[in-house]
């Protein structure tokens, strides 16, 4: 019975993203339902500030860098946007920086164990393992949109999107769940959870490889990079090496569409000749996104420059030079353009603040973990850009664990056998 509100939550979130895609009055329930819980995110916040007593609970309250420079990037977001065109765009932007922040503050005012944050962490995996298993057995079907290879692949079935609103979503948060169950595949302390790690691994890999989205995959592969490195353990690394091996020979024996993938990591199209390995067909053009997007902030004013031309602008730029109202497809470059100079200022301050907060972690493997997580989340929005609210939460629960630890004052190590067994 201890588990039935669990469940019942998984299902409310699993509903809840699987009607994102749907519109109420004009407005996208993902928007109207972030708007709710940011709302009830905001008055407990508030109440936990006003009592006195929770004060005195938090007298070891450790400060959050990444919090504190995320909530001055926010601060700039709405400041910028009072010298562009398009309010309802710019607080929508604003509103998707706010919510992990404000959902990260609340945690960090409550008293909960670093353990369980882990194993909000491992729940969440196991979450998205199991929303993707209905659409894989096609019982459900999606209402977001995926990759389109049926018309440039010639492929049976689009990318896959599962609960999501698009493949880059998608394939943003399957890299990061599958990454996740690979580091516990390698360090977790028992037999029958390494088993179970390396079933959701296989099964998380596989369903991101069918969202066709690259970005995804770019990710996964840093981040399990980032981690041999700061792990520094060459065990560690052969055991990654034979993993690999063995998931590539099983996946192209048993991917239903082999060549498809093929086809989709070189860049060829039923348009093309044949398959490229030239930047800008790999890349899908990316490169030329970046330089067109980067043209575009030299020719503004001094003034546009420093506050950025915002969302509409920038669109209405890029169609006028490439015939689609797109932005950069570089997380980097969107900033400098939305929000100028000091939007990108703000925003690299967060990422160090970020990286700083996740380097206090006293465990070596969550705090490595922590690190490829982080990564893996930056190749994302390096190679995609875009704005990840829910995705970001994943990365947050790492900071939740090192704040948690520094306000404690424990300085004791995690244990696999505390994290798994609890």
């Amino acid at each position: 019975m201890r588990y039935v509100p669990h469940i019942l939550f998984g299902l409310l979130v699993f509903i809840l993203l699987y009607l994102e895609p749907l519109s109420i009055g004009g407005l996208k329930i993902s928007h109207l339902w972030k708007l709710a819980v940011l709302y009830l995110l905001g008055l407990a916040i508030l109440m936990s500030l006003t009592r006195r007593s929770r004060m005195k609970r938090l007298e070891g309250f450790a400060p959050s860098e990444s919090l504190r420079y995320g909530y001055l990037f926010v601060v700039w977001t709405l400041v910028s946007s009072l010298f562009h065109s398009g309010g309802l765009s710019s607080s929508i932007l604003a509103t998707q920086r706010l919510f992990p922040l404000m959902f990260l503050h609340y945690l960090l005012l409550q008293s909960f164990e670093p353990q369980k944050y882990y194993r909000a962490l491992i729940a969440t995996v196991v979450f998205i393992a199991l929303s993707a298993l209905p659409f894989q057995l096609h019982l459900f079907e999606p209402l977001g949109t995926g990759y389109d290879v049926v018309a440039l692949l010639d492929a049976e079935r689009p990318g896959f999107v599962g609960i999501f609103q698009n493949q880059h979503v998608a394939s943003l948060t399957l890299s990061l769940a599958a990454l996740l169950s690979v580091l516990f595949t390698l360090d977790g302390s028992r037999h029958r959870q390494r088993l179970v790690a390396a079933l959701l691994s296989t099964f998380l890999i596989f369903t991101l490889l069918t969202t066709y989205a690259r970005s995804g995959y770019a990710a996964l592969i840093i981040g399990i990079i980032v981690y041999l490195v700061v792990s520094g353990r060459a065990a560690t690394a052969f055991k990654m090496v034979v993993l690999g091996i063995c998931f590539f020979l099983v996946v192209y024996t048993l991917f239903p569409e082999i060549d498809v993938l093929r086809d989709r990591l070189l860049g060829k199209t039923r348009y093309s000749d044949s398959a490229s390995l030239k930047i800008s067909s790999v890349g899908s053009g990316r490169t030329n996104f970046w330089k067109t997007a980067l043209k575009i902030y030299a020719e503004q004013s001094p003034g546009a420059q420093l506050v950025g031309i915002g969302g509409v602008a920038f669109e209405e730029n890029m169609y006028m030079r490439l015939g689609h109202r797109i932005y950069a497809h570089n997380g980097f470059i969107n900033n400098l353009l939305l929000g100028g100079a000091g939007g990108l200022f703000f925003f690299l301050l967060f990422l160090k603040g970020i990286y700083s907060d996740i380097k206090k972690i006293n465990d070596s493997f969550i705090r490595n973990s922590g690190l490829a997580i982080f990564f893996a989340w930056l190749t994302f929005v390096f190679f995609q850009g875009g704005e990840f609210p829910l995705q970001t939460l994943l990365l947050f629960l790492f900071i939740a664990i090192s704040i948690s630890q520094q306000r404690i004052n424990g300085n004791r190590s995690l244990t696999n056998k505390a994290l798994f067994g609890a």
